[in-house]
């Protein structure tokens, strides 16, 4: 779901649909919006970065070799992709790695939150 917010108090309008995912496609998890208003998605137990539109529509998809990724960045001309071994029974070689590479996507900063976040 997606909720239009009001950028002087925060709150959430109307919810309406932004994407469905099966069990089969994990949960979403960490997210990061870049510089082009592209939502960047981490599917924990998918092993996955999706890519979508601000509309809603899947434009990338990039596998990783471990199921649990939880969240994406951009910085430094890299995009960064962390993972866990949380609640993996037998977890592969990469589970807990931090994933780097060579990307022309930009984000901009962190912005710090709360009703006076200055």
């Amino acid at each position: 779901m997606r909720h239009p917010v009001d950028p002087r108090t925060g709150a959430l309008g109307a919810p309406s649909l932004f994407a469905r995912f099966t069990a089969a496609e994990g949960r979403p998890d960490g997210m990061t919006v870049d510089d082009e208003g592209l939502l960047w998605l981490a599917l924990w137990g998918a092993g996955q970065v999706r890519c979508y539109t601000p509309d809603g529509v899947r434009v990338q998809t990039l596998d990783l070799p471990t199921p649990h990724t939880s969240s994406v960045a951009f910085g430094a001309g890299r995009m960064y992709v962390t993972t866990a071994r949380h609640r993996l029974t037998a977890p592969d070689p990469f589970a807990g790695a931090v994933f780097a590479r060579a990307s022309p996507t930009t984000s901009p900063p962190a912005r710090p939150f709360g009703p006076n976040p200055g």
